[in-house]
Formats: C-alpha cells, structure tokens, sequence
C-alpha cells in the first residue's frame, strides 16, 4: 500500500509517497487554489520524476466532479509513453475508492510494463 506524508496544504508544502519502500517520490506544492487546482514539482525520486510537474485541475458540471490531469516537463519518451498509460490506472482506482470504498492502490494495480 502507498503511504503519504505531507504537510498542511498550502504553497511550498511537501508531499512525499512511498510505494513500500520499494520507491519514494518527493513533490513540492507550486501553486494551490482549493477544490480548483493543485500544482506539484518533483525534487526526490527516480530520474524520469525529477523536475517533472503534476497539475490536477478540478471542475463540476452536472453534479460530478472531473479531474484534469497535466504530467509535464518529462524528458524522457519513454517515460512520457509510461506516465501517460499509468496515470488513467491511477485515476481509475481513485474513482472505485470514492464510489465503492475499495480501489486498486499499489501493489494491486494494473501493471503495464515488466517491473511494475
């Protein structure tokens, strides 16, 4: 299971994520604006993640809630290939969490390459 550690939600707080042990990813918060947007860097974790920013943006309309998700500034294309098919998984299993109470957190996802 994935283990999150952060501080109050606020510009220059920090996030950290373990994936038991096995990887931990370090992000700073950029810019915040509450149930609208969340921007996040990354300054820890695998080369790929590093410098790369996570921007969820969140919207309603017709009673549901939509989560548009940028994973920019990678490099690597490979990387870019990886990121942009495991991130739907993700969202997925958040998505089963909030509606049903389970989802698919790590280890339990998908997997989409050898290593996963």
């Amino acid at each position: 299971m994935t283990q999150a550690q952060c501080a109050p939600p606020k510009v220059g707080a920090l996030l950290t994520l373990s994936f038991n042990g096995r990887q931990d990813l370090s992000f700073r918060v950029l810019e915040l604006d509450p149930n609208r947007l969340v921007v996040f860097v990354c300054f820890k974790g695998p080369l790929a993640w590093q410098g790369t920013h996570l921007q969820f943006r969140l919207s309603e309309d017709a009673n549901q809630v939509f989560v548009d998700l940028v994973h920019a500034n990678i490099g690597d294309p490979d990387s870019f290939l990886y990121f942009n098919t495991k991130w739907p998984i993700y969202l997925l299993s958040l998505k089963a969490f909030i509606e049903t109470g389970q989802g698919t957190p790590y280890p339990k996802e998908t997997k989409i390459h050898i290593g996963d």
